[in-house]
């Protein structure tokens, strides 16, 4: 069974009654954020959680309303439409101290919808708000579930009304060939678009408005016998840009993102020029031995005097430390050359995981011997022996006689022989020294 079959729970509600605090104890981790600010959740998010011999999808939500003033408003509330109408279970949050205007018309739009609904009362933390929660009939959704999000309280109750509404399904994770990659930049460069167009669907929310997406938001994609799993990221700013706890958590968010993908997207706006940052990005992938495919974003949208060439000549002088990752130029928006985007993840991805026979890593440090060795005052380099100790991304041992005779510019030389006869495009490699005598 492939898991988008799974049985859908949808999480729905206003803002700030405490959907995403629900969703963080149901599937044990904290994974949206959670802030008091209305509105930190934005887009859809799915996590697959495991109940006994249940299995389903649950999906958290952002805040319905109906505030006109709210400029993400409306797309929020597509956001959640789309939720519900996929979903096979809705949660429809409302919090004890009293409902609301929106309260009442999203019961509305729950009613019209025909799908199954447990109306959970949240912040109910003593008995006698449990009592209060029964006035929760009056939304007209069937008997009121009193819970405590912060407390736990009822918690595990609910997980069995879940179970008893969904059918079981069992679901394994067999063996796939699965590969996470995460979309990343500073923002406003087209992240959630690109995740949009590779999906086909409104996955993110679209804005000129920096900083909309917050939480990393998963879609998934087969192609030719891989499953890639993509990750939206929050647009990374400077620290000393960062001026809120909401972005900051974010921007964590994105590292952590990073940290747990096999290859990145670095994104670029071909109407702004290379960053700092943008460096830095580059950089952090690079020491967390990530794959990295530079993209850059609204080609259509370039100066028809610019040269693709010069472009890219520019990227390469730019950034310099990678000099050796892919660079394509795209438009999330017209879909210009994304096929060739996917087909480059999977080709750099064979290569992040590709193994070196010892054999011809060895033949290959013995002729890079005969074409070069240094030799110093303090003594001249020998390599005995190499092997591959490590794949995603490849790593390399070598044994030598002397490791202080082991320059950067010597090892670099090693890199780029590997490179160049292995073709690892775009993948890290790393490199590590034994003395042997």
């Amino acid at each position: 069974m492939k898991i988008n079959e799974l049985p859908k729970v949808a999480i729905v509600g206003r803002p700030n009654v405490g959907k995403s605090s629900i969703y963080n104890r149901i599937i044990g981790k904290r994974e949206s954020i959670i802030d008091p600010t209305p509105g930190v959740t934005r887009d859809r998010h799915y996590r697959l959680v495991e109940v006994g011999d249940h299995h389903f999808l649950l999906v958290d939500t952002g805040g319905i309303t109906y505030d006109n003033e709210d400029v993400f408003a409306d797309s929020i509330k597509l956001q959640s439409e789309i939720a519900i109408s996929e979903a096979d279970l809705i949660l429809f949050i409302v919090e004890m101290s009293g409902f609301t205007e929106d309260d009442y018309s999203i019961a509305e739009t729950l009613r019209k919808s025909g799908k199954d609904v447990i109306l959970v009362v949240n912040k109910c933390d003593n008995p006698v708000h449990e009592q209060v929660a029964l006035q929760g009939y009056e939304l007209g959704l069937g008997t009121p579930f009193p819970l405590s999000a912060m407390h736990g309280s009822n918690f595990y109750e609910l997980l069995d009304t879940i179970c008893q509404k969904i059918p079981a399904m069992e679901y394994s994770e067999e063996e796939r060939n699965i590969i996470r990659v995460s979309i990343v930049g500073r923002p406003n460069v087209g992240k959630s678009s690109l995740l949009n167009r590779i999906l086909n669907e409104e996955r993110s929310l679209v804005s000129d408005i920096p900083g909309t997406t917050r939480d990393p938001i998963k879609g998934t994609l087969t192609y030719s016998g891989f499953e890639l799993q993509f990750m939206d990221t929050a647009g990374m700013r400077r620290k000393s840009r960062v001026h809120n706890d909401v972005e900051y958590y974010s921007v964590n968010r994105a590292v952590k993102s990073i940290e747990e993908s096999d290859l990145i997207i670095m994104l670029i706006d071909s109407a702004e020029s290379i960053t700092e940052q943008d460096k830095k990005i580059v950089g952090l992938a690079i020491d967390r031995g990530r794959a990295v495919i530079i993209a850059v974003n609204k080609w259509d949208l370039i100066d028809s005097s610019v040269k693709y060439t010069e472009y890219v000549d520019y990227i390469r002088f730019k950034f310099s430390v990678a000099n050796y990752m892919p660079v394509m130029s795209i438009s999330a928006l017209t879909g210009l050359r994304v096929s060739k985007l996917i087909q480059k993840i999977i080709e750099i991805y064979e290569q992040y995981t590709f193994r070196v026979d010892t054999n011809e890593l060895n033949d290959l440090l013995q002729k890079a011997q005969e074409k070069y060795i240094p030799s110093t005052k303090k003594g001249r380099l020998k390599i005995y022996y190499g092997t591959q100790i490590k794949n995603s991304p490849p790593r390399f041992l070598l044994f030598i006689n002397r490791p202080e005779l082991m320059t950067k510019n010597y090892k670099d030389y090693i890199t780029n022989q590997l490179r160049n006869t292995f073709h690892f495009n775009g993948v890290p490699i790393f490199i590590y020294t034994r003395k042997s005598e």
